[in-house]
Formats: structure tokens, sequence, C-alpha cells
């Protein structure tokens, strides 16, 4: 069984030696730059399971239909991709309703916007990119999703059973792999290649 987390080298949630993980940093086990524009080094209906948590909203618009598209193609028959991505809806809520949950998460600061309620929101949808001594230091956010638009980007792509869950509310094979600290601003969605 062959499942793969993209974009998961920072947790290494490995879930006993079950998951590879698949990112940029150069200790994965599959080294992939998302902004490239190639094609996973995966053969067609190879790969039983697909995570991404807190990775896909740093991908440019441009290059959401081919991620998922390659998802798709190396994804075997019946294989299931889960994906977590921060949740503009529930930002939007809290937004609307004053609430200080806009402020509680630390990797939603806003470096270019102010430091207020609608810079946090804004933040949501786009930041930039921020550099440290002429290197790359984090990618910023470049796209927002809420359960309508993720699920109209599988389906593009010919996913099937586009099903919005919660936190831990998921297929056997993700057991243990969602996050603590996204329970609460998270979109946790599932799909399957048919």
């Amino acid at each position: 069984m062959l499942n793969i987390d993209f974009g998961g080298a920072k947790r290494k949630n490995t879930v006993n030696g079950l998951w590879k993980v698949m990112d940029i940093q150069e200790n994965s086990e599959y080294v992939y730059d998302m902004y490239s524009g190639k094609k996973f080094d995966l053969d067609d209906n190879t790969i039983d399971n697909y995570y991404s948590s807190n990775t896909l909203h740093m991908t440019k618009q441009s290059m959401i239909n081919f991620l998922f598209s390659e998802f798709y193609r190396t994804l075997k028959p019946e294989g299931k991709i889960r994906i977590m991505v921060p949740d503009v809806e529930k930002s939007i809520m809290w937004y609307v309703n004053n609430s200080s949950e806009c402020f509680k998460f630390k990797y939603a600061k806003p470096p270019c916007y102010p430091e207020t309620r609608l810079g946090y929101l804004l933040a949501q949808f786009h930041t930039e990119d921020t550099y440290l001594g002429g290197k790359l230091k984090s990618v910023g956010v470049q796209h927002a999703f809420d359960f309508e638009t993720l699920e109209y980007y599988l389906k593009e792509v010919n996913f099937s059973n586009v099903v919005k869950m919660s936190f831990g509310e998921c297929s056997p094979q993700f057991e243990t792999k969602d996050y603590l600290r996204y329970k609460d601003r998270g979109l946790f969605v599932e799909a399957e290649k048919l």
C-alpha cells in the first residue's frame, strides 16, 4: 500500500510508516515543487490514498486543476484523497460576528495587510511570499476555499463522492492524520477516484 501526505514534511505524521511524504523539503520521500508545473514522478494508478493538510491554499490559482489532475491520474481506482484547507466561510462568519477567533491563529497574521479584523480576513484570501536574506522564508496564501469551490475543482478533474467532513470524521485510512490545531478553522473534504 502506498499512501502519500502531500505537503506534509513539517508534520511528518507517517502513522506507523503507512504514509510517505511528498514535499519540496529535501527530507521527503518524494521531493516535489508544487509550483513547477511538472508531473508527479509517479506512474498512473499507483497511489492508494492522498492526504493534504494546510498546503493547497498556497497553490497558485493557475495550478489548482493541474495538481488535482495529478492526484487523480496517480490514484488507483477507488483511491481517496482527503484535503484540509482553511475554510474561508468560517473566517467570514468570525468577521461578521466580530469574533476573537479571527486573531487566534498565528499563521493567519497578515504580513501585507494591517493587523485589523479586516486585515486578518483578507489574509485568508491572499498574502505575499516572505523573504529573509534573499531566500524564500514562507509561501503566502494564494487561494481561498469554501466547500463549493473545492468540490468544483475536484469534480472538474473527475473525482466522485466529494464529501464535506469535520475534524476526525474520516475514512479509516485517514485516522489520526488530522492536526488538532486546524480543528476549528479547517475545511475537511474527501473525494474518490472511481
